[in-house]
């Protein structure tokens, strides 16, 4: 859970430093979908919220922003 939460913080401090948003953080879902990994940290609901941002790659897929899971909407 830490490295986790620790690595969400830091990609925080890099995405928002210009006080705005950027275009990969347009794509990110929050408490739409859940996590199906059952060691996310996004499963303590007094951590954070569930993120899921939408790869690239493959369409209708949604990855946590977290464990890098996969889900379908």
């Amino acid at each position: 859970y830490m490295r986790m939460a620790l690595i969400l913080k830091l990609l925080e401090t890099v995405s928002y430093a210009d006080n705005g948003l950027t275009e990969a953080d347009s794509d990110i879902i929050i408490d739409e979908i859940k996590c199906p990994n059952k060691k996310c940290i996004s499963k303590n609901p007094r951590e954070c919220a569930s993120k899921f941002r939408r790869s690239d790659s493959e369409p209708g897929i949604y990855r946590c922003v977290y464990c890098s899971s996969k889900s379908k909407v």
